[in-house]
């Protein structure tokens, strides 16, 4: 009876594994189910996906980031490893040539240049505007007292000032009639009998002929003096 009472005092007091009791199953056995976590064994149900694991064993991005963007934990975040040259505003001018700050692959933004002004055309507020402009066919005066046309528009639209032509037998371009007139002040015109001092003209049926030279008279205008 003695030998009974102490097989089943073992069967009752079984070894304890860090700090749990462990039941000894039918196959002896034991089930550590309630392990510490020093203990516990993962479940490999909970591994991540291993295509979705970084080589640093970060979780990647699938699919792949955007041009300018990178995967940081998962999330595909701005690339800030590049250096903006520029800042986004209004298109700036350089030398004759208009630039603007775009956002480039990298994700940054550098200055590029979108339009390169005319021949005629300068770079002004970040736009191409003509240098000049005038009425086609108009006549004006030129710095030497010639005869400048407007001529154009080329092929960006601008007008522009042709050469000067000089004015013919010492006349010069007169701003209020925008003509070769003689030399004299506008209140001569309607009054000089003729163009410039020195003209001549000729006269009479006689022999030897006769000839009359333009000169300036008492009133400062020009008038013909008879000469034989």
């Amino acid at each position: 009876m003695h030998w009974v009472l102490s097989g089943i005092v073992v069967l009752l007091f079984v070894p304890v594994r860090g700090g749990c009791s462990c039941l000894m199953d039918s196959q002896g056995t034991y089930d550590n189910s309630n392990a510490s976590d020093a203990g516990e064994v993962a479940d490999s149900g909970n591994v991540g996906d291993a295509g979705n694991v970084g080589d640093a064993g970060e979780v990647a991005c699938v699919p792949a980031c955007e041009t300018g963007t990178r995967c940081i934990a998962g999330t595909c975040e701005a690339d800030t490893t590049c250096q903006d040259l520029c800042s986004p505003s209004a298109a700036t001018c350089e030398a004759d040539q208009v630039v603007d700050c775009v956002l480039g692959a990298d994700g940054c933004y550098d200055p590029v240049v979108v339009e390169s002004c005319g021949v005629r055309q300068s770079c002004t507020a970040g736009e191409c505007v003509c240098e000049s402009s005038c009425t086609p066919g108009a006549v004006s005066c030129g710095a030497s007292d010639g005869l400048v046309t407007c001529l154009g528009p080329d092929g960006d639209g601008c007008t522009y000032l042709g050469p000067e032509e000089p004015c013919d037998n010492g006349l010069v371009c007169s701003q209020t009639y925008s003509a070769c007139m003689p030399d004299t002040p506008e209140s001569c015109f309607p009054f000089n009998e003729c163009q410039y001092v020195g003209q001549i003209t000729c006269y009479g049926l006689g022999d030897p002929v006769k000839y009359r030279v333009c000169g300036y008279g008492g009133d400062g205008c020009l008038t013909w003096d008879c000469t034989t």
